[in-house]
């Protein structure tokens, strides 16, 4: 209970005290009053009884004088004639009285009735002021519930204050540290957003890095796109030249045929213009099981030892950062088409050389996850092209 609501209850209730007070003053006043008044009509009763016990009195003594002047008439004429004409005064006189003693009895009469309903009002009041005298004593005992219930809830009030106060002191130091946070992830924002930026313009400038590298690869290659021997695939940040086994090994074999290093060539002197690319070699074949002559384990060591050939042709004629290379080997296990036809599977025996852009040169770059020391052996059943979802081929 709201602590005001409870001292504007107790105001109430103790007003309503203070008027059950007043009133019943006011109705014991009334009836010292109306007891005064019964007494005073009881003096008035036996002044006026008193009063017609005199006349009576007197009334007896005039008939006794009258039987007196009646015995004396024949002595007493002229005395007769007094006694006559005293007698009807006396006669008016107790006619006076009687009419006195009449009115005396009705206001005696009205007395009573006055005094039947004093008395009856009297019981009413007394009843009421009994009334009263119990709704003052059951309004006392609700002030002490209602003030054991205010020392009750204030000791609650107080505890509850407490419990607020630490609570608040909590949410303000939450409220400091969500500041604090929040200034930190807005600088962090700033910073991240200013990267954001960096690395928009940096993937713009490498996609026209790429297509114009690309271009030149078209322009360079264009016999041999024309033949079909060698293809190319390019994505946001890559260039995939493919390079079909029918001119660079035989079946089974993983020496380097001579009509492709021509082509081999041409890849290096444009690997060689751009020292911001990786070059990773990756060999692939078909699903057939090699044979036993053929000098291989599996398809997974021949692809290996395919993109190994390939990576010391280009590593042993020319002038190369040997840390932008490595090789890796897949088997068949990422082929181009399924492998349910000669043709696909023509297409799938492949060597793919890489050139993933960096935007930094070989000399100064920092170690990444695949070996820097040199040439390396990846085997692993991955491959660069489904790693990337920008991934599509073109001619």
């Amino acid at each position: 209970m709201d602590l005001q609501a409870l001292r504007e209850s107790l105001d109430k209730i103790q007003k309503r005290v203070d008027l059950a007070d007043a009133k019943s003053l006011e109705n014991q006043k009334i009836i010292e009053n109306l007891k005064k008044t019964i007494a005073e009509d009881e003096k008035a009763m036996a002044t006026v009884k008193q009063s017609l016990t005199g006349k009576e009195k007197e009334i007896t003594d005039l008939e006794k004088k009258l039987a007196e002047c009646h015995d004396n008439q024949v002595g007493l004429q002229g005395t007769i004639q007094n006694l006559q004409k005293e007698n009807r005064d006396l006669q008016g006189k107790v006619k006076a009285l009687s009419a006195s003693l009449a009115e005396d009895s009705a206001k005696c009469e009205e007395l009573k009735k006055k005094n039947a309903q004093a008395e009856e009002k009297l019981a009413q009041l007394e009843n009421k002021n009994n009334q009263l005298s119990e709704e003052v004593s059951t309004l006392i005992q609700k002030n002490k519930d209602m003030a054991s219930q205010h020392e009750k809830t204030a000791a609650m009030d107080k505890e509850t204050i407490q419990k607020l106060q630490l609570e608040n002191n909590k949410l303000n130091r939450t409220i400091d540290s969500v500041g604090l946070q929040h200034e930190n992830l807005q600088k962090q924002n700033a910073k991240m957003r200013s990267l954001l930026l960096k690395l928009i313009r940096d993937r713009k400038e490498q996609k026209e890095k790429i297509a114009n590298r690309y271009k030149e690869l078209e322009d360079t290659f264009e016999k041999e796109l024309e033949d079909g021997n060698i293809q190319f695939h390019k994505t946001s940040d890559r260039i995939v030249i493919n390079l079909q086994d029918k001119i660079s090994f035989k079946s089974g074999s993983s020496k380097l045929r001579s009509q492709i290093k021509p082509s081999l060539d041409k890849i290096v002197n444009i690997i060689t213009k751009y020292p911001g690319y990786r070059v990773y070699i990756e060999g692939h074949t078909d699903d057939i099981p090699l044979k036993r002559k053929s000098g291989f384990k599996d398809n997974w060591e021949l692809s290996t030892e395919r993109a190994l050939s390939v990576l010391r042709y280009m590593l042993a004629n020319h002038d190369l950062e040997a840390d932008r290379f490595s090789a890796s080997g897949y088997g068949q296990y990422h082929p181009l088409f399924p492998n349910t036809s000669t043709e696909n599977r023509r297409k799938n025996r492949r060597v793919d050389i890489v050139l993933m852009y960096t935007g930094k040169k070989a000399m100064g770059e920092e170690k990444e996850d695949e070996s820097t020391q040199g040439p390396s052996l990846e085997v692993s059943p991955g491959s660069k092209e489904d790693s990337d979802p920008d991934f599509e081929i073109g001619k």
